[in-house]
C-alpha cells in the first residue's frame, strides 16, 4: 500500500459524488471540457476510495486502471474494467482542450461513467443510487441502411480473424496493426448485431448508437464501455505514434477481447432464438 494521502475513504466516496454533481452542473451550462473533467475526476475518486479500502496502490494511473482489474475479477464483471475506459475517454477530452468528442458519443458514454461512479461508491458503503441504464425507448432509432454483401454470420466470422490477426500483430511486435485489427474486430462485431435487427451501421455514430441500444435491450452498459475500450485502440492506430503505454495495451486488450467474443455470443444467441 502507498502512503495514504489525508482523505479517508469516506470522503474520497464523497468527493467522487460532489465531483458527479460538478460535471452535471457544468455540462448543463455547455462548458463540455470542463464536464468531462470532473466527470473523469468522479470516477478516478471513486477508484481510489475502493483501492484506500482494500489496501491498494492508487498513487498513478497505472495502479488505478489496476484497481479496476483486480475488481473486475474479484466480481467477474468486466464493466469495472468498460466504465473506467469510458471515464478516460472524457479526460482526453479535457485534457486536450480540443472538445472534440461528438454530442453523440458525449450522449451514449455520459450513463456509463455515472453507473461507474455510483457502484463503485456503493462498494465502500455509501447509498448513492445507481444511474439508471436508458430503455429502448429513450434511445432515438435510426433507419436501417440497405444491407452490404456480408451475411450476419461471414461478419462474426470476420470480427474472430480479425481478432486472432491482432493477435499474431501483438506477438510479432507490431503494435500499431494490432491496434487496428482489435478495432475491426469489436467493429465487425457490432456491425453483426446491428445487422440482425436491421439497424444502421455504416458510420461511427451509428455503431456508437447500437451499442447504445445493445445495452438497452440487454440491460448491460459494458456493451458500451467495451466498444469505448476498443475505440483506444482506433485511435492508437489512426494517429499511428502507438501512444498507448505497455501497462494500457496489457489491461485493455483483455477487455476487448471479451467484448468481441461476448458479442459474437449474443449475435449467436439471438440467431437461435430468431
Amino acid at each position: 500500500m502507498t502512503a495514504a494521502d489525508a482523505k479517508t475513504v469516506a470522503e474520497c466516496a464523497a468527493q467522487a459524488v460532489a465531483f458527479l454533481e460538478q460535471s452535471d452542473a457544468d455540462f448543463k451550462a455547455g462548458d463540455r471540457g470542463l464536464g468531462s473533467g470532473k466527470l473523469y475526476d468522479a470516477a478516478r475518486q471513486a477508484v481510489i476510495a475502493v483501492a484506500k479500502q482494500r489496501g491498494w496502490e492508487y498513487d498513478s494511473h497505472r495502479a488505478v486502471k489496476e484497481v479496476t482489474y483486480r475488481l473486475a475479477a474479484e466480481y467477474d464483471d468486466l464493466f469495472w474494467i468498460g466504465g473506467f475506459i469510458g471515464a478516460e475517454k472524457f479526460y482526453e477530452n479535457f485534457f486536450y482542450g480540443q472538445d472534440e468528442m461528438e454530442d453523440y458519443e458525449i450522449v451514449a458514454d455520459r450513463p456509463v461513467v455515472h453507473l461507474f461512479v455510483n457502484r463503485m461508491v456503493a462498494l465502500v458503503g455509501e447509498s448513492t443510487p445507481e444511474t439508471p441504464a436508458r430503455s429502448a425507448a429513450e434511445i432515438k432509432e435510426p433507419a436501417p441502411t440497405a444491407a452490404d454483401a456480408k451475411s450476419v454470420a461471414e461478419c462474426t466470422a470476420q470480427a474472430l480473424a480479425f481478432l486472432a490477426q491482432s493477435d499474431v500483430e501483438f506477438d510479432a511486435g507490431n503494435r500499431r496493426q494490432g491496434s487496428g485489427k482489435l478495432y475491426d474486430a469489436a467493429r465487425q462485431a457490432v456491425i453483426a448485431a446491428a445487422k440482425q435487427r436491421g439497424w444502421e451501421y455504416d458510420s461511427h455514430r451509428a455503431l456508437t448508437n447500437a451499442t447504445s441500444r445493445l445495452a438497452a435491450e440487454y440491460n448491460d452498459l459494458y456493451l458500451v464501455g467495451g466498444f469505448a475500450a476498443a475505440e483506444k485502440f482506433h485511435q492508437n492506430f489512426i494517429h499511428g505514434q502507438d501512444e498507448m503505454e505497455d501497462y494500457e495495451i496489457a489491461a485493455d486488450r483483455p477487455a476487448v477481447h471479451g467484448y468481441v467474443n461476448h458479442m459474437v455470443a449474443l449475435v449467436n444467441e439471438y440467431a437461435r432464438n430468431a
